[in-house]
């Protein structure tokens, strides 16, 4: 935001009078700060999470106490799936900007995805405490006590996400799956039914319709979902088809 601040300053100035030798490094920083920062958020969107973690990462050392782009670093590691990591550029992010709630979002999801599933809780509560209507952190903490085997906050917190975002499909895919782990079957698959209505391509509920409609001896049902699967992620429809026609015992997806 500093960068920001001071192109935005120095743009005007260059309108009006010319650059003196001293400040050219300056401007140069600026654009090339830019540059990378915009490359990171190009790879991010794309999906090409290291390419944009690295490109975060050249921003950074330009502007080594941007929060923001420490936190975008912590967030695209974490969504490669490597969570130790995210835990330094994260734990930056916070101690430059402590009033971050999406920074104690993201390393509250590297946590649990390490399996520390206490610290992941704590992150996701500061991050409601920083910000109470945060429905992603609501969902995230669902998550991480239903791993924990706390189904009854895990509900308590999800429903409350549900009820801060009703297009959340996450929320309620993973409020489905806690009412698969209560054998709550017909409740989980209407809960994940309405996720498939906010989000067609969440290949991890289409996975999870095709276990509970295996649980629920509804094959053909199955076979559905496994067919629309194929195509959006070949691991999990290959999981699913071993439930369908090798009669292998399937999860549901959220781990």
């Amino acid at each position: 935001m500093r960068l920001a601040r001071f192109l935005i300053s120095t743009m005007l100035l260059l309108t009006l009078t010319p650059v003196a030798p001293s400040h050219a490094k300056q401007f140069q920083a600026v654009g090339d700060f830019a540059t990378h920062y915009g490359e990171g958020i190009e790879h991010y969107r794309a999906g090409r999470y290291r390419d944009a973690a690295e490109a975060f990462e050249k921003a950074l050392r330009l502007d080594p106490g941007n929060a923001v782009a420490y936190n975008n670093v912590g967030s695209a590691y974490v969504e490669a799936g490597l969570y130790s990591k995210a835990i330094t550029p994260l734990s930056r992010a916070i101690s430059l900007r402590p009033e971050m709630p999406a920074a104690y979002r993201n390393l509250g999801r590297a946590w649990y995805g390490l399996g520390s599933l206490e610290e992941a809780v704590a992150s996701y509560r500061q991050a409601i405490r920083l910000q109470p209507d945060y429905a992603p952190a609501y969902s995230a903490l669902g998550l991480a006590y239903t791993k924990l085997g706390k189904y009854r906050e895990a509900t308590e917190s999800l429903l409350r996400a549900i009820r801060l975002d009703p297009r959340l499909a996450d929320a309620f895919n993973n409020l489905g799956c806690v009412y698969v782990k209560l054998g709550k079957y017909k409740d989980a698959l209407a809960l994940f039914e309405q996720a498939i209505k906010l989000e067609p391509d969440f290949a991890e509920v289409r996975f999870n319709l095709g276990v509970v409609y295996l649980t629920l001896r509804d094959k053909r049902a199955a076979i559905g979902q496994h067919a629309l699967l194929g195509a959006m992620n070949p691991d999990l429809a290959k999981r699913l088809y071993l439930g369908i026609f090798e009669d292998k015992v399937v999860d549901i997806g959220r781990k």
